[in-house]
């Protein structure tokens, strides 16, 4: 989730903290020439947060502002898959559907930004997390609720189970909605929002026998091992230092795409980041598809200039 841009331009301090170096970006590669980036569906809103395809190359996007799902076939045409009655984040594909994170309820922006207050994990950690299950239909069938001062957000599978991201709790979940089960996988202060500022935890994904989640106020991509029990081996470990980073996507050769400040980036194994595109404002999901062949975006509209919310297709270089 990005931060409402009422608040973005509140200054953040940033903490020093001893970390185990993976790939720390030390060079940037010349950039190519632009690539251009296709747009596959715009839809009128400036909420657009959760991105999944799924095994026909349908779309599926959740859409914080309007609460709802929307799907989006090969063609650009776009339908409302699930109506929501809580604020969805991030959606994964289940065994039998969907998982999405979502919160109960919306922060009233206006009042915080009137108040003069930053953006808080305390504000944040009020709305109310839950983890969703959706039938093949899109109709809720289980709901999963956080404990108080949580707020869910990156998703992804670990096994039978998902890995959830809280960006105000410091910690990482590992939940099972059909067992009713949540316990805590993670917890380090380095998932936390720096100066309680909101958000830490934000973007995860678990990719060739790591964990990789972002912290967007502490400016950092961060990954740990995953042992053969499904379970946190040695230390988070720093790959990169990124502004603002959100959602990402992690390659089969340990490469991330990760759009940050309207840039997207490829931060390659040994640490090199190379510019791929540029007008990517707002972008906040990033997934890879057609067997790596691509990368997708959505952008969620925010912003001075705010429109619509965009899909947005990049091809990628064999």
């Amino acid at each position: 989730m990005k931060m409402n841009p009422l608040l973005a331009s509140i200054a953040l301090t940033l903490s020093a903290a001893v970390l185990t170096p993976a790939m720390v970006p030390a060079a940037e590669a010349p950039a190519p020439a632009p690539t251009p980036m296709q747009t596959i569906a715009t839809i009128p809103t400036n909420g657009l947060e959760g991105l999944e395809v799924d095994a026909d190359g349908t779309l599926y996007v959740t859409d914080a502002t309007a609460h709802v799902i929307h799907r989006i076939q090969q063609n650009g045409a776009v339908s409302r898959f699930a109506s929501l009655k809580v604020v969805p984040q991030v959606i994964v594909h289940s065994t039998h559907g969907w998982l999405v994170t979502a919160q109960e309820r919306e922060p009233d922006f206006a009042a915080i930004a009137k108040s003069g207050r930053p953006l808080g994990t305390d504000t944040m950690g009020a709305l109310g997390a839950m983890l969703l299950e959706l039938d093949r239909n899109g109709r809720v069938i289980r709901r999963l609720r956080g404990p108080p001062g949580a707020f869910f957000n990156g998703m992804a599978r670990l096994g039978q189970a998902v890995l959830i991201a809280d960006s105000t709790a410091a910690t990482i979940w590992r939940a099972d909605a059909r067992k009713n089960e949540l316990t805590a996988w993670l917890r380090s202060p380095l998932l936390a929002g720096q100066g309680g500022h909101f958000p830490g935890a934000n973007g995860l994904k678990v990719a060739n026998g790591y964990v990789y989640v972002s912290n967007t106020t502490a400016n950092a991509l961060y990954r740990i091992a995953v042992n053969a029990a499904g379970s946190p081996d040695g230390k988070l470990e720093l790959v990169a230092t990124v502004k603002s980073p959100d959602d990402f996507a992690v390659a089969k050769d340990d490469s991330v795409y990760l759009p940050s400040e309207g840039v997207l980036m490829r931060i390659s194994a040994g640490g090199v980041v190379t510019r791929l595109a540029e007008g990517c404002v707002g972008c906040d999901a990033a997934l890879l598809a057609e067997n790596g062949r691509a990368l997708l975006m959505v952008t969620h509209g925010f912003g001075p200039d705010a429109g619509p919310g965009h899909v947005y297709r990049l091809g990628l270089a064999p």
